[in-house]
């Protein structure tokens, strides 16, 4: 159930405004909507991926993304999640914590309300464990 509510989030912040400029220097316009466009894919089937399950597979298409656009918020989002699904807690931080001072970020509610959502799990999890 919590893996399809990190599903559903994720798929609803790629339908918007989701990832960050590039700070890859392209000076045509074209060219940088290509890129996102790309980058925009992979993220997409990252998070497909990242639905079945497919751990590998969906980090390789989100790695793929950020080789493409480094401060592809989605992307940074999409790796976030995963980490938290295989129970790496620290990079799934760092990841969330990489999207969130991204440009966007802040008016990016499908994110901000998975870090929310992953530092209440995390908080119960420490009370459970102390």
């Amino acid at each position: 159930m919590l893996r399809k509510f990190f599903f559903c989030c994720a798929v609803g912040f790629l339908t918007g405004a989701c990832s960050a400029p590039s700070s890859i220097a392209v000076k045509q316009p074209a060219q940088q909507t290509a890129l996102r466009y790309r980058a925009d894919l992979h993220t997409e089937l990252a998070l497909a991926y990242l639905d079945k399950e497919q751990f590998e597979v969906a980090r390789r298409e989100a790695a793929l993304a950020l080789q493409l656009m480094p401060d592809h918020r989605a992307a940074l989002h999409a790796l976030a999640l995963l980490e938290h699904m295989v129970g790496n807690a620290q990079a799934a931080d760092q990841y969330f914590q990489r999207a969130l001072v991204l440009k966007g970020a802040k008016d990016d509610t499908s994110l901000r309300l998975n870090y929310a959502r992953f530092l209440d799990e995390q908080a119960r999890r420490a009370v459970f464990e102390d």
